[in-house]
This record gives structure tokens, sequence and C-alpha cells, in this order.
């Protein structure tokens, strides 16, 4: 996570009882298994940096610093390290053995109701010679997105223009204390206050770790942030905190991560309870922390994963959290903080589920390239509560040593977890999955996930499928489909280490809003690397049903745009179609044509001399819909 480094009055928030919801009834079968209660810290106080309203000035330094680490100077270990390189490595001879032989896979029969749909869909934020982005997003009631990666943090209306342009991390925060590496952002939206919640990491050893927590002034992002920092190395002053998760409950919210010695030796966990009202009103900020929460079976738990409440609203008191191996198993496990830190009675408690066996899969291809992407391990990437049940993903070996999605639902009345996995075995590789709850009600269990794919003859790209009720798969549709080979590290080259999903929980269907990294050619000169790309997913047939907009292909270039810049598209009818130009605050700045176009092939042509150099939103409509939307340069 950190190869890429950067450099680059109050409001009172009634937490009311609405949109609260409460947690299951436990199987009596779990309360047979092991069951271990977690130490705690005594209650601490974050330090208060203040608020901050970042915005693009000449005067920020927008400092970026690139740490171009070969794999083997990656410091971090897993718990099980030399055990899952010993399974890479042969998974890794699997493959080889292969060559040669690789075919264009099929992907399970569809038979789900819901096939996801690409909506509103644009260039988010954009890196430079960087590696891993380390996406996340979040989309508000009110459709207002923050996204962010290792480089940037940039907000968005829901029809992709900008709020405010991209602000790198260092002048987010605009702190004269903060001088070492920020990364690793996580940003969610609780639905129940109706604000914004962003943490990012600062620092890559003992001294210098830090947790950073901003929570939003109101619903808009643009309004300024409460800023804290708590200290990452907790009761043991020679470790540093990775690999950062977070979720909230009704009344709290909780980060979690794990712990690394300055040699790189996994150390632990450790997990933050956070109460969230006075961050919300730029308050004295209070936490606690639990150090080594093991699962089910007594092992200190790799990567605990906070499942946030899927739709509209929160749970509690508390907080579900689950975790597995990093290295393969036959067993997932949950953690149940119990109750809310003011009760003083709050323990951790731990059970383990049986599940279908999983093991981590080989390296993936690019095309054109004989480097090989890093496909990480089994920890889980994403999971959220629903209706007695925890939804969560990850990747692992579907066969052969090709990665997939692997999808779980616990169910916790029952006491049993379900798994289904998702793949393209034998030409592409598919990891680094997200998953979203994709329902109107909350007994139906369908889900959209997003996930990053490539495979020798495609480059690192972006994809979504839908999972139904009855855990039937849906094809994946392409989000966003690579540009190039990366090529930063050597032969060995980082991917991921996230995507990321959040639903839109006030929408009149079921829609839900990720980004994921694409591979692309050079950036200001530098290597190819990563970009972002942010997208709407709808979805059509069955219950969720919307109208599926109109795929066209309007191809805008050159962009950078030098001197004169073209827009080409071709129609299967003629329409009135509408082309506009907006500044990244969203104000109109030119409507350069409307008018109703022919069948067949169009092609516009503008001069760009009327506008100042900078960042704008070209976007397309008809008469229904926001056909195309793009980010265009105008060059000096």
């Amino acid at each position: 996570m950190k190869t890429f480094i950067l450099l680059f009055l109050s409001f009172g928030i009634c937490l009311s009882a609405f949109a609260q919801h409460s947690k299951a009834v436990l199987s009596p079968a779990l309360t047979a298994e092991k069951k271990v209660n977690t130490t705690k810290s005594e209650v601490l106080t974050a330090h208060f940096y203040g608020l901050k309203q970042p915005e693009m000035s000449e005067k920020n330094w927008n400092r970026v610093m690139v740490n171009k680490s070969t794999p083997k100077e990656i410091k971090h270990k897993t718990p099980n390290h030399e055990l899952l390189m010993q399974i890479k490595a042969q998974k890794q001879l699997e493959r080889q053995q292969q060559s040669g032989k690789t075919v264009d896979g099929i992907e399970p029969p569809s038979s789900a109701a819901v096939n996801p749909v690409v909506g509103v869909d644009f260039l988010g934020n954009e890196m430079y010679d960087g590696t891993p982005p380390d996406n996340t997003i979040a989309i508000s009631n009110g459709g207002k997105l923050v996204s962010s990666d290792n480089t940037t943090i940039e907000y968005y209306q829901n029809n992709g223009t900008y709020i405010s342009t991209y602000v790198t991390h260092f002048d987010f925060f605009n702190e004269p204390s903060l001088s070492g590496n920020i990364y690793d952002p996580k940003v969610l939206y609780d639905s129940q206050a109706d604000r914004f919640i962003f943490v990012i990491l600062h620092g890559t050893d003992n001294t210098t770790s830090q947790i950073l927590v901003a929570f939003s002034k109101t619903n808009n992002p643009s309004d300024g942030w409460w800023t804290y920092g708590i200290p990452g190395n907790t009761s043991n002053a020679n470790d540093w905190l990775d690999y950062p998760n977070i979720g909230v409950s009704n009344n709290e919210l909780y980060i979690s991560g794990n712990m690394f010695t300055n040699a790189g030796q996994s150390d632990g966990n450790v997990l933050f309870q956070i109460p969230k009202q006075a961050g919300y009103d730029g308050g004295n900020l209070q936490y606690q922390y639990w150090q080594n929460v093991v699962d089910g079976e007594g092992n200190v738990a790799f990567t605990l994963v906070p499942a946030s409440f899927g739709q509209q609203g929160n749970y509690g008191p508390g907080i579900y959290l689950v975790s597995n191996n990093s290295s393969g198993s036959n067993k997932v496990y949950l953690h149940d903080l119990t109750n809310d830190m003011s009760s003083g009675n709050e323990t951790i408690d731990s059970y383990w589920f049986s599940t279908t066996a999983y093991s981590p899969g080989a390296n993936g291809n690019m095309q054109g390239s004989s480097d090989l992407l890093n496909t990480g391990d089994n920890r889980i990437q994403n999971a959220f509560y629903l209706n007695g049940i925890i939804h969560f993903v990850f990747n692992s070996d579907i066969g052969g040593s090709w990665n997939g999605i692997n999808y779980n639902r616990m169910d916790l009345n029952a006491g049993t977890n379900t798994s289904s996995t998702f793949g393209l075995q034998g030409s592409q590789d598919y990891c680094y999955p997200s998953v979203a709850s994709f329902a109107t009600s909350a007994s139906d269990k369908s889900v959209m996930i997003g996930f990053l794919s490539s495979g020798q003859n495609s480059y690192p790209s972006v994809r979504v499928v839908n999972c139904d009720n009855n855990m039937s798969w849906s094809n994946s549709v392409s989000v966003k489909a690579g540009e190039s080979a990366v090529d930063i590290q050597g032969n060995e080259e980082r991917w991921g280490d996230y995507s990321a999903m959040s639903r839109k929980h006030n929408a009149s269907a079921a829609e839900v809003w990720m980004v994921g990294c694409y591979g692309v050619p050079s950036n200001a000169g530098a290597n190819n690397t990563y970009n972002a790309w942010v997208a709407q997913i709808k979805g059509t047939g069955g219950s969720n049903s919307v109208e599926e907009a109109d795929e066209k292909q309007f191809n805008v270039y050159p962009n950078p745009v030098v001197d004169l810049f073209s827009i080409e598209f071709e129609l299967d009818k003629a329409e009135m179609i509408d082309i506009s130009i907006y500044n990244i605050n969203g104000e109109l700045v030119k409507l350069l044509y409307k008018d109703r176009t022919k069948t067949g092939l169009n092609k516009l042509y503008f001069n760009k001399n009327a506008l100042s150099a900078g960042i704008y939103n070209l976007i397309i409509k008809n008469e229904n819909a926001i056909l195309k939307n793009e980010k265009i340069i105008i060059a000096n």
C-alpha cells in the first residue's frame, strides 16, 4: 500500500431512532463454538486538527512523492507469510505449465434476474507514476460523491461534474505537523447522520504512524471537515498501522487495521471504537481500542472488516466484523462487538463458520507485457450487514490457479455460511472485489460486485457483476477497459489494493456507484500507470428494472486539447442532442451545440480558444438521459 506515497460553531446532529436497526439473534449453535473476550484500552482523546476547508489554490504545494520500490522491498508480511509465498509459488508454476494453453474462458451461465447497466461514468482520480491506487468512494442521499485514491480527494455531483477540483491529501489537511507519507484512504457516507467520514493513514514507521479522521461539517463536502489525529502505534510503541477498514453503527465509527514492526513483521491487529457525534460536532473526540482481536479458534485475526448496514440507516449497539485466513482455509470468522463504548460492558465475541475451502491463486497477466500483476492473498475486501446476513467478498483460486470472486453470505440466525465463486478460469483473473446491496427491500439478498480484471489478452480493467437473491450470477459487464499494461515496478506490479462500491440509498430503483483502477499510458511523461474510473451501476430486468440507457459511442479527441477538438458519434436514429461545457464548479460555461442530429455518423469540431487552460466536463445529452460525461483538459 505504501509503494505509492503522497507528499502531493458546531452543528449538532440528531442521531434519532429513525433508520436505526437491530442486530441479529445469533444461532444457538454458535454458542458452543470457541468464544473469546478481548481486552480493551482505557478511554483516550484524539488530537484535534480543526476545521479544514480545502480548495485548490496557486499557493498549494500539491506535493507528490513516488516510491517505485520493487516487490522484494515491500515491507509487509502476513502472519503466515512463508506459507502464503509457498502456495503462490506453486500456483505460479501451475500457471506457467498452462502457458500457451490458455483459452477464452466462459463465465457461468447467466440466470440472474438483473443485469448490470453502466449509467453515468467518468474519469476519476488520476495517478502519476505511482502504485497502487487504493481507490475508495461514497455517495450521499443527495447525490454528492467523494472519491479518493493515494493521490487526491475529489468531489462530484452525480452527473459527473466537479463540485471542487482535486486536492492532494497534504493540502486537504493543511497541517504543518504532518510531514510523513499519507496513504490508504477510506471514505463512507453515514446515511443516518447524512454526513461523510474520511479516514487516511500517515507515516510508515512507529514514530510517524497516525490515523487521520475527518467528519464532514454538513452533507456537502465542500463546506469543510472536522479533522482529528489518532496515534497508530497504540499499546506497542514499536509498531505502526496499515491496511485500514472502516464502518459505522448507530452511534459509533470503527477503524480496524493490521499492525507491523518497522522490520515488516506482522504484529497483530487493532480495532478503534469511536463515538461519532463529537466528530460531527467538531468536539472532543474520544476513543478506545482493542488490541489483537482473536478469531473463533483463538488465533489473532488478520484484516478485520467492519460490516456497516447495507441499506438506509445503521444498526447497533456495537457492530459485526468478519475475517478469514489470508493463505486459505475452510473457515471464516465472525466478531461481535457487543455494545457501545458508553455502556462499559462491551466485549468482542468471536466465532468460526465452516465454508467451502479456498486458497490463493497465481499472480495475473497483462496484454503486451511479461510483467505479472500481484493478486494478493485471500483477505476479505469488503462487507455489509442486512437482515441477519453479513455479505462479504474476497478473491480466491476458482480452479487451475485462476483468481475469481468468492462471495459469501454469513447467516447469523442459522449459524451457516454459504459461498459462491465467479470467474473466467483459463484467461482472466478477477480480483479485489467490492460489494453493495442491490435490492429495494431488506429481505432481498441481491448484490452488485465490482472488481478488477486482467489477462493475457486484456489490460488491467474494471468490471461489475450481479448476484441475485438465489445466488445466481449475471454475466459481468465492462465498466472501463484498460488502455495499456502497467509498467512501474519491474517484473511484478502492484494491483488494487482495493476497488470500492457505495449504494445510493434513496434512489427510486436500486443503484450503486463504484470506482476501480485501470491501466493507462504515461501521465505527465511518467511510466504507464493507473487511473480511476467512476461509474453509476443500475440494472435491467427483474424487480429492480430500470430503463437501460442507449449505449452510444462518443469519441472526444484529442484530449488534452491543444487547438481544435472533435466529437464523433454514430446514431441509429435522428434525435435532439445537447452538448455543453461545464467548469469544475458544475457551472455551465458554453452550450456548444443543440440541434437534431442525423442518423449515422456525426462529427463536430470546436475551437478551444474561448476556454482558459484548465479542466472541464463535456456533457452530451439527449431528451432522456446523459449519453456522455467526459473530463477534458484544455492545454495552454
